[in-house]
């Protein structure tokens, strides 16, 4: 499910090595996000220049922890 509408702040990113990838997480949720920035799919302004457009942030990677009950009935997280 792609997350529209975002309103919280980012805590950390960090961009692929081509410049189309974007992965990030914000300080309120244990989740990494992705967006992706297609080469192709470029707007012109006269005076920004070109301009990706970017696709939703996607959830890619669920960092909640989570606990595991073991054949000895006890639980690790």
């Amino acid at each position: 499910m792609a997350v529209t509408n975002m309103c919280i702040c980012c805590k950390v990113a960090c961009w692929s090595s081509d410049d189309t990838v974007l992965l990030f997480a914000t300080a309120n949720e244990p989740v990494i996000y992705m967006i992706l920035f297609d080469e192709g799919n470029m707007s012109v302004t006269a005076n920004i220049g070109a301009i990706r457009r970017a696709q939703s942030a996607t959830p890619i990677i669920d960092l909640m922890p989570v606990d595991r009950q073991l054949e000895d009935l006890s639980t690790v997280r």
